[in-house]
């Protein structure tokens, strides 16, 4: 089976003979996993409810894989991260009540990736609407927010209809999530629903941009001397990483990325900025301030994007297959309604039939010599940094080459946040990596890695977090176990909340109270499940540390490496966003 399909493998752990396959025959739910199946869902991940449901219609089901997590939160993050990955529609199996409202936090960084996830809920039966019946919920006020739209399945002849458009919704336009809603009276109920006859799988529409735009684009480009390509998480859910690439080599433009548009670029190349915003990293931000123009293709120009960076001086091209992300943060020059990748490829198309003598060219040449050398300086400082200066850097430093097969999957805390930056960790292009959007939310990693492992058994999972992150969906470790997730934890340890502990020092405030007085006990926990765990405390034990780390997953074991870190290693971004002394240097 090609890789980005779930296997049979990890269904088995949900041990279906547990629950009998045909308690679930007599209700909508076989229907319903059929039915997410034929519209190209291959994982449903949940909580396992009173009765047998969805997931264990699921379990039974050919071509579809049940997750089952112990906690909702976790589920919900493990969903998202799974969609993410694989751009198809992961399915999210929840109840009603507090079932569902602990989902709510995974599902609002679900909306703010654009994560393709179908929640199916059940709500109580009518006749107890609004009479105090148990765990009446109102999933729609709840979830407004956090969801492109919510369907609901008062009977059964709606659920398919209702199951096919939910999957359509959630890959068409910005992805997002999208809720349905099944009745009582549905879900309990043992009449025969309807199934039809097999339909292809729901698909993203592309729209291509309208050609005056492109032409007007064109224009802007042509005119350029030190242009700046910047891709968003939408040019990896266009499949236009390579397209792209090419149109920067074409038109002679550096290279940048937001953090959910990492790996459309190779890190390593000589005209690649890395990150901007907060990652972006010195001298190379030098360089980004002399940007004339940007064409900023798949990314909704978020605050952690623009930070430190006065767009409002370049000219802007943005591209995108949402309107509404036009003109919200930063007024646009030109834009560009439409699939990222039918974008880049009119672009290239329009580009091309200029010819050779484009006013500009030579230019473009001396900036992208002017990048280099910045890369060249940065390269240089980056490698003079020792274990003693920062553990953290000399730790990121040395996974790629111990897990170039891997899916990175990161958090965003005080410490992690160098792993953002280019000078500490620099990846190739296509390197799958999964994060938190713009929330942020702290406790994603576990549960993410979860869901990455259900879309890519037997792949290395990289996770880098902080200490409280980790605590935070500690959790999720028996669910990890069970899933025989070949996973690595590199935990830098501060024992305590870094990001509030640094802000409230900022301010000089005090900050006992982000400080842990009891630290969990991870090693205690990761070796219940039968995982390795080690310490980095030099640099001499860094190299043996992470390759009995690789031995250990290799063999189907999880593994720890607790990395003890001082807030004194503050990353190169934040320094520079708070000036502070050190920040002009990584």
């Amino acid at each position: 089976m090609k890789e980005g399909s779930a296997i049979s493998t990890l269904g088995s752990v949900t041990n279906p003979g547990t629950a009998s396959p045909e308690a679930a025959t007599a209700t909508c739910w076989p229907v319903a996993a059929r039915t997410l199946r034929d519209a190209g869902c291959e994982v449903v991940i949940g909580l396992p409810a009173d009765e047998p449901g969805l997931l264990d219609a699921a379990a039974s089901t050919d071509g579809l894989t049940a997750v089952p997590v112990r906690d909702q939160r976790v589920g919900a993050c493990a969903a998202v991260a799974a969609a993410m990955l694989t751009r198809r529609p992961v399915v999210l199996a929840l109840t009603t009540g507090p079932a569902f409202t602990n989902a709510l936090t995974g599902l609002l960084e679900g909306m703010s990736l654009g994560a393709p996830v179908i929640v199916v809920t059940v709500r109580i039966a009518a006749n107890e609407i609004g009479r105090g019946g148990f765990q009446e919920t109102d999933h729609r006020s709840l979830a407004q927010s956090v969801v492109k739209d919510h369907l609901v399945v008062a009977t059964g002849d709606t659920l398919q209809w209702a199951l096919r458009r939910a999957a359509h919704l959630a890959v068409n336009g910005k992805p997002g999530p999208v809720l349905v809603e099944i009745s009582a009276e549905t879900a309990t109920s043992t009449d025969a629903v309807a199934c039809a006859p097999y339909a292809a799988p729901v698909r993203a529409l592309r729209s291509h941009p309208d050609p005056a735009d492109v032409a007007e684009a064109l224009a802007v480009m042509a005119q350029a001397r030190r242009p700046l390509v910047l891709a968003g998480g939408g040019v990896r859910a266009a499949d236009a990483a390579a397209s792209l690439r090419m149109l920067a080599t074409e038109w002679g433009a550096a290279t940048a990325t937001t953090a959910s548009g990492r790996g459309t670029f190779d890190e390593l190349d000589p005209h690649c900025f890395g990150l901007v915003g907060l990652y972006a990293t010195p001298p190379l931000t030098t360089a980004l301030a002399d940007v004339d123009v940007v064409l900023a293709i798949g990314t909704a120009l978020e605050e952690t994007v623009r930070m430190g960076w006065d767009l409002d001086r370049v000219r802007l091209i943005h591209a995108d297959v949402d309107a509404s992300t036009f003109h919200r943060a930063v007024p646009a020059e030109i834009t560009l309604l439409g699939d990222a990748r039918l974008t880049t490829e009119a672009l290239r198309a329009a580009w091309a039939r200029q010819g050779d003598d484009i006013a500009g060219q030579d230019g473009r040449t001396g900036w992208r010599r002017t990048v280099a050398a910045a890369r060249r300086a940065l390269d240089a400082d980056a490698k003079a940094v020792t274990f003693a200066e920062s553990p953290t850097r000399a730790v990121l430093r040395v996974l790629p080459d111990l897990f170039p097969d891997a899916v990175l999957v990161q958090e965003n805390g005080l410490h992690d946040i160098w792993g953002y930056h280019i000078s500490a960790l620099t990846l190739p292009a296509d390197f799958p990596i999964v994060g938190p959007g713009e929330q942020t939310m702290m406790g994603f990693g576990l549960p993410a890695a979860v869901g990455v492992a259900a879309t890519r058994p037997g792949r290395p999972v990289v996770l880098v977090c902080g200490d409280g992150a980790f605590a935070m969906s500690a959790n999720t470790l028996p669910t990890a176990a069970e899933l025989g997730c070949p996973l690595v934890m590199v935990v830098f340890d501060n024992n305590g909340f870094g990001w509030p502990r640094f802000l409230r020092r900022q301010d000089g405030h005090p900050s006992a109270q982000v400080d842990f007085r009891t630290c969990l006990p991870m090693a205690a926990l990761v070796e219940a499940i039968g995982g390795i765990t080690a310490t980095v405390t030099d640099e001499e034990s860094l190299r043996s540390v992470m390759e009995r780390a690789r031995t250990a997953v290799d063999a189907g074991r999880p593994a720890l490496v607790v990395v003890p870190v001082d807030d004194d290693d503050v990353p190169v971004g934040i320094r520079r966003i708070f000036g502070m002394e050190g920040a002009e240097s990584c």
